[in-house]
C-alpha cells in the first residue's frame, strides 16, 4: 500500500484532544480529508457525533443585515474510530461533496464527545480545499 505524505498541516488544540488535518484531496465530486485525531489526557475519547458545515465569513458591515450563510454537509463515506483511548493517537478519514465557497469561507468540522463535554472545532480554509491536488 502507497504511504501518502502530508500535504496540509491544518491544526486545533483544545482540552487534551489535539486534531490536525493532514491530508487533503479533491476529485471532480468530492473533497478527502484524512484527521490526525491525538487523545494526550488520561481519559477515553468516546465520539458521539462529527459535523461539516461550509460558513462564509462576512465582513463587519454586513455581519448585522445578512443572514449567516452555511451549508451543512454530510460525508459520503467514513472511516473514524468510535473511541479514542487515552494517549492514543488514530485517524479519521472522510468523503464530502465538493462545494466551493468564496475565498474567506472555510469548512468548520466539529466533534463531539459522547460521555462528557469535550468539544473541538477545526477549521479548514477555502483556499486551502479550492487549491487542494487533485487525485
Amino acid at each position: 500500500m502507497k504511504v501518502i505524505k502530508p500535504n496540509t498541516h491544518i491544526r486545533e488544540v483544545k482540552d487534551g484532544i489535539e486534531l490536525e488535518c493532514v491530508q487533503l484531496f479533491n476529485d471532480p465530486e468530492r473533497t478527502y480529508l484524512k484527521i490526525a485525531f491525538r487523545n494526550t489526557t488520561t481519559v477515553a475519547y468516546v465520539l458521539d457525533i462529527v459535523s461539516f458545515t461550509y460558513k462564509e465569513k462576512l465582513p463587519r458591515r454586513l455581519r448585522n443585515k445578512v443572514s449567516p450563510q452555511f451549508e451543512e454537509m454530510k460525508p459520503d463515506d467514513r472511516l473514524e474510530p468510535a473511541r479514542i483511548e487515552a494517549g492514543r493517537t488514530e485517524a479519521f478519514y472522510y468523503s464530502i461533496p465538493l462545494y466551493s465557497t468564496t475565498e474567506d469561507g472555510y469548512l468548520e468540522i466539529i466533534f463531539r464527545e459522547k460521555v462528557g463535554a469535550r468539544v473541538v472545532t477545526l477549521e479548514v480554509p477555502a483556499q486551502k480545499i479550492m487549491n487542494a491536488p487533485l487525485l
